[in-house]
């Protein structure tokens, strides 16, 4: 979604559950809809994390139960220790850096979130907020006749 608004690729899109206050029903999505489920005036906000950073905020992610990620896998314990983590089916690589979505709130490091703080080339896109970007990605489904499909399994697994 962010890439159709600022063009930009990114490898990891992060949300906290908490900012997520309601479910979408399987039907005709209305803009109430939407507003209940993204009520915050949060905008979006790329940023760049170092491997190692990233792999700081997967633990951080494992050690609150998870969170909303996209473009991530991560492995973890019954007792929320990290096991693995993964962007584009490889294991994060500590030298390379990587290009993150997440709202402005976040990207301060709110919520446990610590890690995104540390995050540089930093861009907030003030004009944009997260659920006009949901609203845009619907629409757009729309216009190309498919439908939103909300399949995240496997994102985050349990390891036993």
């Amino acid at each position: 979604m962010s890439r159709e608004v600022t063009g930009e690729r990114v490898d990891v899109a992060i949300t906290n559950k908490g900012g997520l206050r309601s479910n979408i029903q399987a039907g005709t999505i209305t803009f109430g809809d939407i507003y209940n489920v993204f009520p915050f005036e949060n905008t979006l906000a790329l940023l760049t994390l170092s491997g190692e950073q990233l792999m700081q905020l997967c633990r951080e992610v494992a050690s609150v139960g998870g969170e909303a990620i996209a473009g991530m896998r991560l492995v973890v314990t019954p007792h929320r220790e990290l096991v693995s983590a993964m962007v584009d089916g490889k294991p994060v690589e500590v030298a390379r850096s990587y290009r993150v979505a997440t709202s402005d709130y976040l990207s301060q490091g709110n919520d446990k979130m610590s890690a995104l703080a540390l995050g540089t080339e930093r861009d907030i896109k003030s004009d944009i907020t997260i659920r006009d970007l949901m609203v845009r990605y619907i629409k757009k489904l729309a216009a190309e006749g498919k439908a939103l499909s909300a399949e995240c399994y496997g994102r985050i697994s349990i390891k036993e």
